[in-house]
């Protein structure tokens, strides 16, 4: 047989068999090659540092420490013999640089010795060993997802110490992240030792100072990116040299599309601002919210009462372009404030809620109805000049939350109202002023109510937001109700908030209603359509049970950011995740994307889990992005930024707190220690009528360290009664030497009240008052008293408050006051108070006893 040789088709795909054995025998060739040049480079490492330790030990009176490290540069090594001059670094083939320092420091007791390198090169070969070392660690899939921090690795001696002899922010930053995917365990790394602009890819961005900074409304900008506002109390936000005028400034934050900052201002005088909600007009951004300063940016522009709304534009470039205040000049039963603005043609709408008390200012000749707060809509051209208001008024309080056009060019506003006459009339859950009842209100395009609805129960019930879908609207909100239109749908009837979602049709009427939650707080705060059959909402829960049962990432009454995808048609849940740490996360805002991605605006306390571990303060503002289908999108760019925190707690008494966030309170120095911590609008005074207030600012700065210890008969708590009674406690205490806060309230409602012989039961057995629990160590000898009244009302004040720690104390009559002590206890377990009331309680007054979680008071000076 003759033998054939190859033909062309064949020819051509041995050649082809033969480039791919040779480009995988390449690639296998270049990992050997790389993985020979870093171990090379790791033994070469070794041997420097071993060099810099017999340098060490034949010269250590010439090293100086500075605060536990030394350094030694690889120059000193060659020039004394103790390297080659021509040493190569094994990971570049160039020469190491003889400026490159080894670290010399303590751990667990000897020295230990690390060399130092910064470039592109050493953090490449160093995340590897990050993750080699947590690859050691055989984590276990169920521990997955986890995050191990750069810190916990040096400091457990997985990986050489790295850090930088420089300033705070600049030291070296990163975490190994390590998640199950397709069955199998997958590690990233990060680290960043360069400067404090470097950044890092993640599904957020976080924004602030050292102290309280948080989101409440987001918008996409023309440009792509995002603009964010809301509030800040931090003295200096990071590195963007925006700063604190007062106690909360208003923020206003420009994003590029991948989460760079581009601009940041803060708008305030020395009193609380806030911007609520943002859109972007022809020239710039219009932000709107409230004040209650007279000074700085809003010198001349305050017009009185409790608090005036604010409307603020800024240009592409953060320069304000147009500011004012709008509200009356006098009263104090309610202030004014802007909650949400559109645009509508060549206008923009506001919506919110003004005094209704005092028809003077921006509100002579409304012919205003109420005595509370009346809700508005207000409609202004481009140039600000009014085109036409209307409002929606009872006879005690209204509010509107959200506004949107619908196709039909009419508004859509919701919000609450605790009236049930004029506008309210036939809507109410009863005829009392008491809690508040959900609405929702359709005006036309010239401010003329057209249909208007409510959702109520006898207790608190409120719609936050709404989006027009094909055959109606969906609202979301919050009730605590368990009555009424909620009969059969709040989740433990315990009167905490459960977070609603409503369908309504064109007609206003109810299609479906559905509550999420469990037995603590859940609410919702905003909603997007992602179609006609599907919508996104967001907010947040406390609860780990019922509806958040195996997806809480928190426990104890910490919240987790939420959101749940529904079914437009039948109100059914099609997904639910939660966002967060172990600590606090709140979402406050979501819109959709032109290129239908999701932007949720919010706040967090958090350093783990879906945060990393460089979070800018005790609360950051954040923003976070998904997809439709709920995954986290990681095409932001996080700002790496570390500061100082707040100085440590100095006590000098009793047992130290073990404090998450070193919170500081002193009675001894309000200027110094009270400062921006205090949520009070009123000034920090020293005459008998006003150092009470003190009081407001002794407390966590995480709101949900203030954990609630009873059920809820009335919004505080338990309802008190005429006579001597027992009020107990009924949820388990955190931690039985943490500080207790009682808080015994009396509205309107109840009048005029006295409180009379108040004593402490533990649960050992002992029943005393409060100055015989200090003298048998029951509780430690700070107690903190005031009676709280505001700053109109002075003669409200209890006229012998301090005279409650006695054994028969009495505080005197006062019209309708507060009574609130701060204790903590040593010996025992607090089980309940007895107290002598001279009224029942009415309405929502009552007794709120409140565990206070991470904190501490002292009256040691600090520096």
């Amino acid at each position: 047989m003759k033998k054939k040789g190859f033909t062309l088709i064949e020819l051509l795909a041995v050649i082809i068999i033969l480039a791919v054995i040779a480009l995988i025998t390449t690639v296998v060739v270049l990992g050997i090659i790389k993985d020979t040049r870093r171990s090379s480079f790791s033994a070469s490492k070794k041997n420097i540092e071993k060099a810099a330790q017999l340098y060490y030990s034949r010269n250590s009176e010439n090293i100086g420490f500075d605060n536990g490290v030394a350094y030694v540069e690889l120059g000193t090594l060659m020039n004394e013999g103790y390297l080659d001059k021509d040493i190569e670094n094994l990971l570049t083939k160039e020469k190491m640089d003889p400026s490159s320092k080894v670290l010399i420091y303590k751990k667990n007791g000897k020295l230990s010795f690390a060399l130092q390198m910064y470039d592109e090169a050493y953090l490449n070969w160093y995340k590897e060993e990050m993750i080699k070392a947590v690859r050691d660690m055989k984590l276990n899939k169920s521990e997955l997802p986890k995050e191990i921090g750069l810190e916990e690795l040096m400091d457990s001696m997985k990986v050489s110490e790295l850090r930088l002899p420089t300033k705070l922010e600049d030291r070296c930053v990163g975490y190994v992240e390590a998640k199950e995917e397709n069955n199998e365990v997958k590690y990233e790394s990060y680290v960043d030792c360069l400067t404090s602009s470097s950044s890092f890819a993640s599904h957020y961005v976080s924004y602030g100072g050292k102290y309280l900074d948080w989101f409440l409304d987001v918008k996409e900008t023309s440009d792509g990116g995002y603009i964010a506002v809301g509030q800040s109390n931090s003295e200096v936000i990071t590195k963007y040299g925006t700063g604190n005028n007062g106690k909360y400034d208003a923020i206003i934050v420009k994003f590029a599309q991948n989460g760079e900052v581009e601009w940041s201002r803060n708008f305030g005088g020395s009193n609380d601002d806030v911007f609520n909600a943002v859109v972007e007009g022809p020239n710039g951004y219009v932000a709107v919210g409230k004040t209650t300063s007279n000074d700085i940016d809003l010198a001349e522009l305050y017009k009185g009462g409790n608090s005036d709304a604010l409307i603020v534009a800024y240009d592409k470039q953060g320069n304000v372009t147009y500011e004012r205040s709008y509200g009356a000049a006098t009263g104090t039963n309610g202030g004014e404030e802007f909650n949400d603005i559109i645009v509508d043609g060549n206008n923009y709408v506001i919506v919110g809620s003004i005094n209704a008390q005092n028809k003077d200012g921006d509100l002579e000749g409304s012919g205003l109805l109420g005595n509370r707060s009346s809700a508005i809509i207000l409609k202004l051209d481009f140039n600000f000049n009014q085109q036409w208001r209307s409002f929606f008024t009872g006879t005690f309080s209204e509010n509107f939350k959200r506004i949107i056009k619908t196709e039909g060019n009419n508004y859509i506003v919701v919000g609450s109202s605790s009236s049930f006459d004029y506008d309210m009339t036939g809507l109410s859950y009863d005829n009392t002023y008491s809690d508040t009842d959900a609405i929702i209100i359709e005006y036309n395009k010239d401010g003329n109510l057209v249909s208007k609805n409510s959702l109520k129960g006898s207790k608190n019930d409120i719609f936050f937001d709404v989006v027009e879908v094909d055959d109606g609207y969906v609202i979301v909100g919050h009730t605590a109700s368990a009555d009424g239109d909620f009969t059969g749908l709040n989740k433990a009837d315990n009167a905490y908030l459960d977070a609603i979602i409503v369908k309504y049709d064109k007609s206003f009427n109810v299609v479906w209603k559905k509550v999420f939650g469990g037995s603590e707080i859940d609410e919702f705060t905003s909603i997007s359509k992602v179609n006609n059959s599907e919508v996104l909402v967001v907010g947040y829960s406390q609860s780990s049970d019922m509806d958040m049962q195996g997806i809480s990432k928190t426990t104890d009454g910490y919240r987790n950011g939420l959101i749940i995808k529904y079914n437009v048609n039948n109100g059914n849940i099609i997904q639910k995740k939660t966002f967060g740490g172990s600590n606090s996360e709140v979402f406050n805002s979501i819109i959709k994307t032109k290129n239908n991605y999701y932007i949720v605006a919010g706040s967090s306390y958090s350093n783990n889990i879906d945060l990393k571990n460089f979070n800018k303060g005790h609360q950051d503002a954040v923003l976070v992005k998904y997809d439709s289908n709920l995954n986290l999108k990681k095409d932001l760019q996080e700002q790496v930024v570390l500061i100082d925190k707040i100085k440590d707690i100095k006590v000098n008494y009793g047992t130290k707190l073990n404090l998450k966030y070193n919170n500081i309170y002193t009675t001894n120095d309000p200027t110094k220690d009270l400062g921006n911590w205090c949520t009070s609008i009123h000034a920090y005074t020293e005459d008998e009528n006003t150092s009470n207030y003190y009081y407001w600012c002794l407390e966590p700065f995480n709101p949900d360290d203030k954990k609630t210890l009873t059920d809820k008969e009335v919004n505080s708590g338990l309802r008190f009664y005429e006579g001597e009674h027992e009020y107990s406690i009924s949820r388990p205490i955190s931690n039985s030497e943490n500080w207790l806060a009682l808080n015994v309230y009396a509205s309107g409602s109840t009048g005029n009240a006295a409180f009379s012989n108040l004593k402490l039961k533990f649960n050992d057995g002992y029943v005393g008052h409060i100055t015989d629990a200090v003298n048998k160590g029951y509780i430690e000898p700070l107690v903190i008293v005031t009676s709280v009244v505001d700053s109109t009302r002075p003669a409200y004040l209890l006229p012998s408050v301090i005279d409650i720690i006695n054994e028969n104390g009495d505080t005197g009559i006062g019209s309708f006051p507060h009574l609130r002590l701060l204790f903590k206890p040593k010996k025992s377990e607090f089980k309940s108070l007895i107290l002598i009331s001279s009224v029942d309680s009415k309405n929502q007054d009552g007794i709120a006893i409140t565990e206070f979680r991470n904190f501490d008071i002292s009256i040691t000076p600090t520096n």
